[in-house]
């Protein structure tokens, strides 16, 4: 869908950089060789690109909050780089050898006039349907009196039914967070590290039917 991504944001700001399906190593070496500026603006990229996710995570000044959208226990490690290296293996997929240069974006949107960094993850519509499935499942068990908070849905079927939410709906909802989690609240902390705390970064998911429609009209 490169070309597709291309046509969709040529009319974008002047200089706009867009990256495909790169690495995030491949993409800071295309950046610093792009211009003088960028060279002098991302010569401390190399070492975050060079460290493991597991390291990155634990060297970040935003650890505590990461370590528990991640739902890692830091505490409870005796070796915690090991431990999170093994946690992010099993939840994400990644080895622990993984770096941070390694990670590869869908789309990546440098925007070096303001220092704006975009993360797209093309997310297939799939993924949406069993989302809507698995709160529509919820919503038919639980109605009005569930306000939504996904940590307490435990404790609202047991309020509710007297027993603990369906296995189903578990293994659903725990799969679509894993992989929201690993596009918006790792990857942004990865990009962040790399680019330094004066870049605004964000990641977002896109659905693959919502980008393939604007070109079917």
């Amino acid at each position: 869908m490169a070309a597709e991504v291309e046509q969709l944001i040529a009319q974008g700001p002047p200089g706009l950089k867009v990256f495909t399906e790169r690495s995030l190593r491949t993409t800071i070496e295309a950046l610093r060789a792009s211009s003088p500026e960028l060279e002098a603006a991302l010569k401390r990229a190399g070492g975050p690109l060079d460290r493991t996710v597991a390291q990155m995570l634990l060297d970040r000044p935003d650890r505590d909050v990461l370590l528990k959208l991640i739902g890692f226990e830091a505490n409870a490690a005796a070796d915690t780089e090991k431990a999170l290296a093994s946690h992010l293996s099993k939840r994400f997929g990644w080895k622990a050898s993984t770096t941070v240069g390694d990670l590869q974006s869908d789309v990546l949107l440098v925007d070096p006039a303001t220092s704006r960094v975009t993360n797209i993850d093309w997310t297939s519509s799939t993924k949406l349907e069993a989302h809507e499935r698995a709160w529509g499942k919820v919503v038919d068990d639980l109605g009005k009196d569930f306000d939504g908070n996904w940590e307490a849905i435990a404790q609202a079927y047991r309020q509710a039914l007297g027993d603990g939410p369906p296995a189903e709906v578990l293994r659903q909802l725990e799969q679509l967070t894993t992989h929201a989690v690993r596009e918006t609240v790792v990857r942004q902390a990865a990009l962040r590290s790399v680019f330094g705390e004066t870049w605004f970064v964000l990641s977002h998911e896109m659905i693959y039917k919502g980008l393939n429609s604007l070109f079917k009209k």
